[in-house]
């Protein structure tokens, strides 16, 4: 989904909950935009539906992705992590109102 109306309406009721969370919905959205490529990621789509690309794990449901980290030693490299996998994106954006505010 590369649309903005299209992608801004499929978030806007879980970006309007994370405002009770402490996390302003414009930042949420902007946020989930960017990371996502406007929901079109790998990542982001079904059935990982992760918008922002939080690692971990989501009540024990992970997908494993390779990501660039980055060590003074060794400047940047690619590992394999796991990331948090959710059952849909409004999920994925109040966990990471969640996640903002530890």
């Amino acid at each position: 989904m590369t649309n903005p109306t299209v992608f801004f309406a499929a978030i806007k009721a879980g970006a309007l909950k994370s405002w009770s969370r402490g996390v302003l919905p414009s930042v949420t959205a902007a946020q989930a935009a960017i990371e996502s490529a406007w929901g079109s990621s790998q990542l982001a789509l079904p059935p990982n539906n992760n918008l922002f690309g939080i690692k971990g794990t989501y009540n024990g449901q992970s997908v494993w992705f390779p990501t660039q980290e980055w060590s003074a030693a060794a400047g940047y490299y690619t590992i394999n992590d796991a990331f948090r996998k959710y059952p849909d994106w409004s999920t994925s954006v109040l966990d990471h109102a969640s996640f903002c505010r530890q």
